[in-house]
């Protein structure tokens, strides 16, 4: 860095990353393994290529995610770091890389200590929807380095051979990127203002050499890109027979789907890409989509997908036997499967390809009754819900600034027995909640029954079989005067589920039964069961946890972590109206600086991503979750911080300049500070000045 010293910086990186990674470490994963679309998928997909065996066999969900995600297992799993460990440690050199870029960027040592502390406790980061093993937090890292490594590439100038190497790590990060999740088009206006900005100042120095560096490294970085890309495509020809990145994004799937969506046109219901009456007709008109049929839409059956409608948000839309959105993508590839058109990717795609021709064919005919174009993937909007695409847009850039509630408590995870010893390993036994919420009872009393006869009892609601012993009862023996009660009475244990009933069934010898409900029973108390007397003398409840001093710090960091939540959502806002002012006054002056362009960048980049989610929230399926606004809200964090200290800089420089018009004689020239420079004028000049903008302007 520029006058830090390097024994400080590394000082301090290391008691950050001492610190983070320690409290990371202690945060529970939530492995829902259960899950075959979604973590599951991850977690198979890496063990199939550490296996040696690819992605594992096609089959309709093998090529429909980025393959970048279960490389980055496979990478954890090589290095013997649990998951939460593993991505913990690669956002935290994210972090500090993007904080390096910036300090350099702006002049500003402070950034370099300030802006990591901000991104490391951004709250979102331990948010229970961020604690799954699924791609979002993965994918927020990758964009935070992506944008670190443009602005290095684009405003830090250094020697060529730096910037060729660069080059080539954009280019590789660019590649990952865009194999992780598929609507990776969010970052592209953002890149290409950067670029923008980038040659308008190289044009401003007026140097052929300066034009040929720049293209030179801006085409190295896209070739790196093409090289990822084309690197896995050519992989999934070599053992699925088809070149295809993302099937998902493929050209067949893509126009088989925006074909029915079109030809659903007549039949438009909000949040149904493809009502039942809609595939209903298109059944009649396509001769390979009326394959899936007795799948889709069986007779006198609902269709196996029609549970989504169950969902609150789509209750009211849904129809006997309508498929939601977000679940009938899903239920078309099924679907084909199931008649054998996912035999492998070549058949697939021919299969895709065959319903597009024939639903296009039927539109242009006027057998079907079609909408114009559509975008990939996106559904007819019709005028009101395309009105309503900026409020859900506000939704989202209130979930990017952690304004609705947030839960900090790790879900439960859950296992297939089967596999479950095999995914701990794969994923080097992260921390994690093992099965649902859970607490341990001990019941104690006695029972007398006829002669020496004893109980059994079975629990329901419980995580394990219960234990009862039969101990030595020397006062029952003196109360009744029966020496036969000498080990009458009972102690019984066993562990509930916190989230469901949990119930004891008692039953004598004679097949006589009583169940007793533990949350509501009132100890002491007796009853009767057949002929025999039961007594509960005492039930105590102890949580299924111990604390130790892992514990006590993650509880602590979670307890801070909530009191902080309000001052980040607080921070990033006030950051924004900076933004806006400190832009303001810069467009007044035409003198951006790196640091405020870079900032510019990052708020495009947000913008763009609140967008796409709107239209998503307001056409598919809900997206403002944490799950997807997540990878935007660090970068909100970053703009919001460059855009404060923009603020005191300007700030800094106008009293400075107004300092020195006081001297008498004092013509205006250019004042130099030890960070800035800024262009001081007499007030006659800076009025007519600012009144020629203002023309300009208008």
């Amino acid at each position: 860095m520029h006058n830090i010293s390097n024994r400080v910086s590394i000082v301090y990186t290391a008691m950050l990353g001492s610190l983070f990674l320690t409290v990371s470490g202690q945060h529970p994963t939530s492995i829902m393994a259960v899950l075959t679309a979604d973590e599951m998928q991850y977690i198979r997909e890496g063990m199939n290529v550490v296996s040696g065996h690819s992605l594992g066999d096609y089959e309709p969900m093998t090529l429909v995610r980025g393959v970048s995600y279960p490389l980055f297992l496979v990478a954890n799993y090589m290095t013997g770091l649990p998951v939460g460990v593993g991505q913990a440690l690669f956002y935290f050199a994210a972090v500090m890389y993007a904080s390096l870029v910036l300090s350099k960027i702006s002049r500003n040592e402070i950034i370099f200590f300030i802006l990591p502390v901000l991104l490391l406790t951004l709250p979102v980061l331990y948010a229970a929807e961020l604690q799954r093993v699924l791609r979002e937090y993965f994918y927020l890292s990758i964009t935070l380095l992506i944008f670190a490594a443009l602005f290095e590439l684009l405003f830090v100038k250094e020697s060529r051979r730096v910037h060729f190497g660069h080059s080539v790590i954009l280019g590789l990060l660019l590649g990952v990127f865009w194999l992780t999740r598929e609507e990776g088009i969010w970052i592209v206006p953002a890149i290409i203002i950067a670029l923008l900005f980038a040659a308008f100042e190289q044009k401003r120095q007026q140097s052929h050499a300066l034009w040929r560096a720049f293209f030179g490294k801006i085409l190295i970085a896209f070739a790196g890109a093409a090289l990822v890309i084309v690197a896995v495509g050519s992989l999934n020809k070599l053992f699925y027979g088809r070149f295809v990145i993302n099937e998902l994004k493929e050209s067949s799937f893509q126009s088989a789907y925006n074909a029915l969506q079109r030809a659903s046109y007549m039949y438009h219901r909000q949040y149904l890409p493809v009502p039942k009456q809609a595939r209903l007709r298109i059944y009649e008109q396509s001769p390979s989509f009326a394959k899936l049929k007795s799948y889709l839409d069986p007779d006198g059956k609902p269709s196996p997908w029609n549970y989504a409608c169950d969902v609150a948000l789509y209750r009211q839309l849904c129809g006997d036997g309508d498929i939601a959105s977000g679940w009938f993508i899903w239920a078309l590839r099924e679907g084909a499967s199931s008649v054998g058109a996912h035999k492998d990717a070549n058949t697939a795609a021919h299969f895709y390809d065959a319903i597009a021709r024939e639903v296009d064919v039927a539109c242009s005919q006027g057998r079907l009754t079609c909408a114009s174009w559509l975008p990939p993937l996106i559904p007819y909007m019709d005028f009101n819900e395309i009105l309503a695409v900026p409020r859900h847009m506000v939704s989202v850039l209130e979930s990017i600034t952690m304004l609705p509630p947030m839960s900090f408590d790790a879900s439960p995870s859950e296992f297939d027995n089967s596999t479950r010893d095999h995914v701990l390993d794969f994923l080097n036994h992260p921390t994690h909640v093992d099965g649902p919420p859970r607490i341990q009872f001990d019941i104690y009393g006695w029972y007398k029954g006829e002669t020496k006869e004893w109980i059994s009892v079975e629990g329901k609601g419980q995580s394990g079989p219960n234990s009862i012993s039969r101990d030595p009862s020397p006062d029952l023996v003196s109360g009744f005067k029966d020496p036969m009660l000498n080990q009458n009475r009972f102690h019984i244990s066993g562990t509930c589920y916190t989230q469901k009933p949990c119930s004891l069934t008692f039953k004598d010898e004679h097949q006589n039964t009583l169940e007793i409900v533990l949350p509501q029973m009132k100890a002491p108390f007796g009853t009767t069961i057949g002929g025999g007397q039961i007594n509960f003398d005492a039930l105590q409840w102890t949580p299924k946890a111990f604390q130790t001093w892992r514990t006590s710090l993650y509880e602590g960091w979670k307890r801070f972590i909530i009191t902080i939540k309000p001052l980040s959502s607080a921070f990033i806002i006030v950051g924004w109206l900076a933004f806006f002012a400190v832009m303001l006054r810069a467009l007044c002056l035409r003198r951006i600086s790196a640091a405020l362009m870079a900032a510019s960048i990052l708020v495009i980049a947000v913008l763009c991503r609140a967008t796409l989610l709107g239209l998503v929230d307001a056409s598919s399926f809900p997206a403002t979750y944490y799950t997807y606004c997540a990878p935007a809200t660090p970068l909100a964090m970053v703009a919001a911080t460059l855009a404060i200290f923009e603020g005191f800089r300007m700030i800094s420089e106008f009293r400075a300049c107004k300092k020195l018009r006081r001297r008498p004689g004092q013509p205006g020239h250019w004042l130099k500070t030890s960070q800035t420079s800024a262009l001081c004028v007499s007030e006659s000049a800076a009025s007519e000045y600012t009144n020629k903008q203002r023309m300009a302007f208008l």
